[in-house]
């Protein structure tokens, strides 16, 4: 069995639910995307994905062109698909806007933040300190603990606003993180600053503690995806 025809198994068995052949396609090539295994620039091609993952195309094109209303394909007419890449400063604009949106969620939650919110989230503090050295696994349950900080907030819309953030700039921040191993070791001080400025129940020093958070990490994405390194 081809790696790509194992990839595509493992998207049917880890939803736990019957997909429709169009999310199927549409998580395959996103993880695909995320995962660098189709690079920026790269071609998509509707016939390749219906034929890994057994199905027709029209699937496959209808979860393309979700992929491009998401920003993270180009469609061009009579040419199919290519995988886009983000600029610096676009990667800048969706952390400023992850600072401002996730500012806000932290802000809301703060109040509404029960010993049971802040239990679950020690748990997925720990989860994150039992798999340091594995990058995709980390990476998973780090996403994991940002988004319970956002659900807490009880905001259903600006939830999902966060989560079509995190889709654009995993995959920069997957790369950073290879390269950031000493970095992870102290992931814990850094998350439960975080969990304790909930505790605090303050709406302002939440906020404030969540944007320090991601301002402190920014200025080294960015600096790591201008170097040599994250083109290697």
């Amino acid at each position: 069995m081809s790696h790509r025809t194992m990839h595509a198994t493992n998207v049917r068995s880890t939803a736990g639910l019957a997909l429709s052949a169009e999310e199927e396609a549409y998580r395959f090539m996103l993880e695909a995307i995320i995962e660098g295994r189709y690079a920026a620039g790269q071609r998509i091609v509707a016939e390749t994905v219906a034929e890994a993952l057994s199905m027709s195309r029209m699937p496959v094109r209808a979860a393309l062109r979700r992929l491009h209303s998401e920003g993270l394909v180009i469609q061009r007419p009579n040419r199919g698909a290519i995988v886009r890449g983000l600029s610096v400063d676009e990667i800048q604009d969706i952390f400023d806007m992850r600072i401002a949106l996730e500012g806000l969620a932290m802000r809301v939650a703060a109040p509404r933040c029960t010993e049971a919110h802040l239990a679950k989230l020690e748990r997925l503090l720990e989860d994150m300190d039992a798999c340091v050295g594995d990058t995709d696994t980390w990476v998973q349950r780090h996403c994991a603990f940002h988004e319970y900080l956002c659900e807490i907030s009880g905001r259903t819309r600006l939830y999902q606003q966060i989560l079509s953030l995190y889709t654009l700039i995993e995959g920069p921040m997957r790369l950073w993180i290879e390269q950031a191993t000493f970095r992870r070791k102290r992931a814990r001080d850094a998350h439960q600053i975080l969990i304790d400025a909930l505790r605090t129940r303050d709406p302002v020093k939440a906020e404030q503690a969540l944007r320090a958070h991601i301002e402190s990490t920014v200025p080294q994405i960015i600096e790591f995806l201008e170097s040599p390194a994250s083109r290697e």
